[in-house]
C-alpha cells in the first residue's frame, strides 16, 4: 500500500464522508443531479486524452454543483483548464504543497483561495495555450471536442505560449 493510499486510508477513518460512486458518463450524470457538493476532486485523465471532462461547459455545470464555500481540487495546471474554470464564475488559484504548485483549485469564495495565479499564469490564459475546450450540450465525442479546438487554436489570432515566453524573456 503505497504511503499516500495510507494516508487518504488514515483520513477517511478520522471523518465522515458522504460520497457516491457512480460508472457513467459524468456528463450525464451532473446534469441530472441537483446536489450541492463541498468539494469536487477531478481527476479526470488529462485534458488531451478525455477533453470532454476538462471543457468550460461541464465547468459551468460543476459550478451550479458546487456549495458556496465549495472548492475544486484538480492536478492539471493546463491554461486552458484554468481559464475555463475562471469563464465558469469560479475563483482560481494554485494548490500548492511543500512549496510545490501541485495543481489548481477553484471556489465561488475568492477567501478560499490561498495562491492567487502570478502574472504570467494569467497571460498565459490569453494565448493559443488558454483557448478552451466546448461541447455546449455535453454530448460530443472526444475527438469532435479536439477537432473543434484544434479549428479555434488554428484560426485565432492569439500568441502561442512560446512566443508569450520569449517576450517575457526579452523583457527581463
Amino acid at each position: 500500500i503505497s504511503t499516500s493510499h495510507k494516508m487518504a486510508s488514515k483520513y477517511l477513518k478520522q471523518y465522515d464522508f458522504d460520497f457516491m460512486l457512480s460508472i457513467e458518463d459524468a456528463r450525464k450524470v451532473i446534469k441530472q443531479d441537483t446536489n450541492l457538493y463541498n468539494i469536487i476532486f477531478l481527476d479526470a485523465f488529462t485534458p488531451a486524452k478525455c477533453p470532454c471532462l476538462w471543457t468550460m461547459d461541464f465547468f459551468n455545470e460543476l459550478h451550479k454543483r458546487t456549495d458556496e464555500n465549495g472548492i475544486l481540487l484538480t492536478y492539471s495546471k493546463s491554461a486552458l483548464v484554468r481559464h475555463a474554470l475562471l469563464n465558469s464564475g469560479f475563483f482560481v488559484g494554485k494548490n500548492i504543497l511543500d512549496g510545490k504548485d501541485i495543481g489548481t483549485i477553484a471556489s465561488k469564495n475568492k477567501s478560499l483561495i490561498k495562491y492567487q495565479l502570478s502574472d504570467s499564469d494569467m497571460k498565459l490564459l490569453n494565448t493559443k495555450s488558454g483557448i478552451v475546450y466546448r461541447d455546449e450540450n455535453l454530448s460530443h465525442t472526444n475527438d469532435e471536442i479536439l477537432l473543434l479546438h484544434d479549428y479555434e487554436v488554428k484560426n485565432s489570432n492569439l500568441i502561442t505560449c512560446s512566443k508569450l515566453k520569449k517576450i517575457i524573456n526579452m523583457n527581463n
